[in-house]
């Protein structure tokens, strides 16, 4: 790998952490709702972390003698990195689930205010599979009893 395309590699990565903190900022700034709402947001996120604490505990058993394997069949230098990727990929997941809760309630609270203001919260959230699930037709066929 020559030393342009490695600058461009990180650049981009950069600048796509930079667009998704700003949109965070961006999404966390809306109304989080009344308090059974956050209180429903706070069950879901205990619910999440413990799924998360659960998953990653059998990945990072399995990650680590993938680790070995790669030290003993390739070097140690590149198990480290794997290591390295894995523990940054978990970050990723945790702080994605957070935010996700977070900014699928302030679209909850949005919602009580029009369509409208629901797609230009939900438009801004930086996760796909949350933008997916709020999109999808089935998803709006019953009010939820909070938003009545």
């Amino acid at each position: 790998m020559n030393s342009s395309t490695a600058f461009f590699a990180v650049a981009g990565g950069a600048a796509a952490v930079i667009f998704a903190v700003a949109l965070i900022f961006v999404v966390l700034r809306q109304p989080p709702g009344n308090a059974r709402m956050q209180e429903i947001a706070a069950a879901i996120q205990e619910g999440a972390s413990a799924y998360l604490n659960r998953q990653y505990t059998v990945i990072a058993i399995i990650g680590v003698v993938v680790a070995v394997v790669i030290g003993i069949a390739i070097d140690w230098s590149t198990a480290v990195l794997y290591i390295v990727g894995a523990v940054l990929s978990a970050a990723a997941g945790y702080v994605g689930m957070n935010i996700s809760v977070r900014a699928n309630l302030r679209t909850a609270e949005a919602a009580r205010g029009g369509l409208n203001k629901v797609a230009s919260t939900r438009r801004r959230q930086t996760s796909a599979p949350t933008w997916w699930a709020r999109s999808r037709p089935e998803s709006r066929r019953t009010t939820p009893a909070i938003l009545r």
